[in-house]
């Protein structure tokens, strides 16, 4: 038989007491802070070690009235994209002096909800997001009326009063959408997201952008939104193939989505980059392992994460809190998985 032993919670007291100091003489050496003699010092950092001390940062915040937790409030931490960002955006959080907080939404509006609810009692100093879909500005009114600094990350909800780290979708769009011209593809399928987010929005827009400049008339662009991930994009895939109508490039709303069509080519006797084509947008890593590699928009998920951390610390730090918008660039990687027509 188990048991749970409780113990009691080890205060700063005990520290000064093994120590054989003051409570402030403690404080100040456990903080490095005041004038504490080398030796003191020496004397209270050992004596909190032997009794298993760990500061209540909660105790800190009510007596400073700051916080070093952030939030970081994502879509999915499956999604490769995001556990990039996400863990990106961690280390440098870290090295400026704050520990993440991580929730997931599962792009689920209410659970969206109740974690905002749960990071502003928290006492988080900061949050960032990456909202889920049909998100608009009235769900992030508790970070506003707490005056705790936000930044939107990834999907665009058009807040005036929030930063924003993102990619440029229109740009990305505009590549995928040339690229596939070059290809000689004129029958494309674009698969995957939800078709009232910024994302899905203007990454279409970008590849009929492509095609309005190239003059060429007859290109077609069937759009499947729904949702993401390799399940539906190979569900979709499977619909297609085999019509008289039938694409001969899948663009994927993202990598994850895309290489969905390489499990659906793989039930149909396809090959990839061959009989069939797909290009992705993220370029995370499972994108160049696939066999044949595959073809994607690099949307640098990384420095989406080193830059949120960069202008929210900036902001805790006291910097002037103004709404700065990111958009990084994106960049063609060509890979295997686009046959030449």
């Amino acid at each position: 038989m188990g048991y749970i032993w409780a113990m009691s919670k080890i205060s700063i007291k005990d520290v000064a007491r093994r120590a054989g100091c003051s409570n402030a003489t403690a404080s100040y050496a456990l903080n490095d802070s005041g004038r504490v003699a080398k030796q003191t010092r020496e004397k209270v950092l050992k004596a909190a070690n032997e009794l298993g001390f760990i500061p209540d940062h909660s105790a800190i915040r009510l007596r400073t009235g700051r916080s070093n937790l952030i939030g970081a409030i994502i879509n999915d931490i499956n999604n490769p994209f995001f556990a990039e960002l996400v863990s990106e955006f961690e280390v440098e959080a870290w090295n400026a002096g704050f520990l993440t907080v991580l929730a997931t939404s599962q792009d689920d509006p209410e659970r969206q909800k109740h974690i905002i609810e749960s990071m502003v009692s928290q006492g988080v100093a900061g949050v960032i997001i990456s909202p889920v879909h049909g998100s608009n500005v009235d769900v992030l009114r508790p970070f506003r009326q707490r005056s705790i600094p936000y930044l939107v990350c990834v999907r665009d909800i058009d807040d005036k009063d929030a930063g924003l780290v993102a990619a440029d979708d229109f740009r990305a769009g505009v590549i995928a959408g040339r690229h596939a011209l070059e290809m000689g593809h004129r029958r494309i399928a674009f698969v995957g997201g939800y078709e009232h987010t910024a994302t899905w929005q203007r990454r279409v827009a970008g590849i009929h952008e492509a095609i309005a400049e190239s003059g060429i008339k007859n290109v077609t662009v069937d759009v499947y939104p729904g949702s993401e991930g390799p399940e539906y994009g190979a569900k979709v895939v499977h619909s297609l193939v085999g019509r008289d109508t039938a694409p001969t490039l899948i663009v994927g709303l993202n990598d994850d989505t895309a290489i969905g069509t390489y499990l659906a080519a793989r039930d149909l006797g396809l090959v990839i980059g061959r009989q069939l084509s797909v290009i992705g947008f993220d370029n995370i890593p499972q994108s160049a392992s696939v066999a044949p590699a595959m073809t994607t928009v690099e949307l640098f998920p990384r420095t989406m994460g080193r830059r949120c951390a960069e202008q929210l610390t900036r902001v805790l730090g006291g910097a002037h809190n103004e709404a700065e918008v990111v958009k990084i660039s994106p960049v063609l990687i060509e890979r295997e998985s686009i046959a030449r027509l």
